[in-house]
């Protein structure tokens, strides 16, 4: 039943009619819900609903489906021996439920498919791509000119001590570069998270020299996909903690350690692992849906959970993928970095990020909003506050970045309180870190507010940041002590 609405030109048709696809009734659904995912969502969407009734039970009313366009034709449906879908998009599918006189109850299905399916032609919503393709190079670079690079000013950043030399040609093994002082480069940083145990491979005292030769095989998956991305690019070196920083050597890893805030902050970009859990997940899965790791794990709720055929001709199907959220609806909490402490810092002193979670790839960039790098059927968003644009001046001379000594206490207290906010959320495998993970924000937001950090509180909000008070029940949340 379900694969005959969209996968025969009768099912089509009746989409597209004013009384729509007649579906199951309350009584069929429930027996075809052990051999059909999409039955069995539509009845857990609606089995508690309102459902006609009567002295003799539930309305045999069949369940109607209609369809939402992308594009109304100007000449009407099309007829004949036309395509059904001739000249015509299909947003999403409209489920209604036979109600009673009170009550229309609908549950809206929404629709996409992959950009080279044959039924793009006929679904308006697109997959997100995490395979690097040619149009995806071509977006990044044109990103990177237009928001990015074109606004870093004359002078290139500071090469880390530390980076991986990232050969133009794939066979060619990397090595671990060491920088001369006071060099310039561009350089790509990589966010992601370790996973549980140790690390496959990292730098150590023993080993270092090895590394400056050439990096061994076994690199978790996570950073074999960020040194791809950096060859796709252009992008010479790249910096990863687990191989720039001696993980050894007590005093090399103080001083790193440090430096990182300033190290994210003056990358070109960071490569954001969104979606890998551990190292050896890796990011870049060109389907979602048909790759090990998607099988392996629930998959996250913004992605589309059932599929059905597209009739395109008597010889040709294409691929619809449907689900039930909200196009503006984004699940960010829910990717495995978003839930780590160290990361958190990463995200925000990076000008620009190119973010690969489950879905598709996304771009950060300053003073813009998260968006997608190709157009697709969900938007990026995210609860974690912008930080100051001063904090991303590059100027020598910082002595003038703040506007104002005195800067606005409430506008202070705000940003300071929805960065704590988002970032106690998270976890951390060692307690004992949550003052250092957040330590390279600190740094560069007292630069820019000139006041003094006081291990999570500011001496100028001090009393914005220690008072209270108790709410009645009901009553709205408390936004804070005012400016005054």
């Amino acid at each position: 039943m379900c694969m005959a609405m969209t996968g025969t030109p009768e099912g089509l048709q009746a989409l597209l009619s004013k009384s729509g696809y007649e579906h199951f009734n309350w009584y069929e659904i429930q027996k075809s819900i052990s051999a059909c995912a999409l039955c069995a969502s539509i009845w857990e969407a609606t089995e508690h609903d309102d459902w006609e009734s009567g002295p003799q039970g539930v309305t045999r009313k069949p369940i109607c489906v209609s369809a939402t366009l992308e594009n109304e034709p100007s000449a009407g449906f099309p007829s004949g021996g036309q395509h059904p879908l001739h000249g015509i998009q299909l947003r999403s599918l409209v489920v209604m439920i036979p109600g009673d006189d009170r009550t229309i109850h609908e549950e809206e299905l929404y629709l996409v498919t992959a950009e080279n399916d044959p039924a793009s032609k006929y679904i308006s919503g697109r997959l997100g791509s995490k395979g690097l393709s040619a149009a995806e190079i071509k977006a990044i670079h044109t990103w990177l000119k237009a928001k990015g690079i074109s606004g870093r000013g004359d002078s290139l950043p500071q090469l880390p001590r530390r980076v991986i030399g990232i050969s133009a040609d794939e066979p060619t093994p990397c090595c671990l570069y060491q920088s001369q002082d006071g060099e310039r480069a561009e350089y790509a940083t990589l966010s992601y998270c370790w996973g549980t145990g140790a690390q496959q491979l990292t730098t150590t005292s023993s080993n270092l020299t090895d590394h400056l030769t050439a990096l061994p095989s076994g690199l978790g998956r996570t950073i074999l996909d960020a040194i791809h991305v950096c060859r796709k690019i252009g992008m010479r070196f790249l910096w990863v903690d687990a191989l720039c920083i001696i993980q050894d050597d007590d005093d090399d890893k103080i001083d790193q350690i440090a430096r990182m805030g300033s190290i994210y902050k003056c990358s070109t970009l960071t490569i954001v692992a969104a979606c890998a859990e551990k190292v050896t997940d890796g990011f870049l899965r060109s389907d979602p849906f048909r790759s090990e790791a998607y099988t392996s794990m629930a998959p996250p709720p913004a992605l589309p959970h059932f599929e059905l055929p597209v009739f395109i001709d008597e010889s040709t199907f294409g691929t619809t993928y449907l689900r039930f959220e909200n196009l503006d609806r984004t699940y960010a909490s829910d990717e495995p970095l978003f839930k780590r402490g160290w990361t958190f810092q990463e995200l925000m002193l990076s000008p620009r990020a190119l973010i690969f979670d489950s879905r598709h790839i996304t771009v950060k960039s300053p003073g813009f909003a998260f968006e997608p790098l190709v157009e697709t059927h969900v938007t990026f968003q995210t609860e974690c506050p912008e930080l100051p644009a001063a904090v991303f001046d590059r100027r020598e001379d910082k002595s003038d970045v703040h506007t104002t000594k005195k800067s606005n206490i409430y506008d202070q207290h705000r940003i300071w309180s929805q960065i704590i906010q988002e970032y106690s959320g998270r976890n951390l495998t060692f307690f004992t870190d949550r003052l250092p993970a957040l330590a390279g924000v600190a740094a560069e937001l007292a630069r820019v507010w000139d006041d003094i950090y006081l291990a999570g509180l500011w001496r100028r909000t001090l009393v914005q940041h220690l008072a209270w008070h108790i709410s009645p029940r009901g009553s709205p949340a408390w936004d804070g002590l005012s400016e005054d």
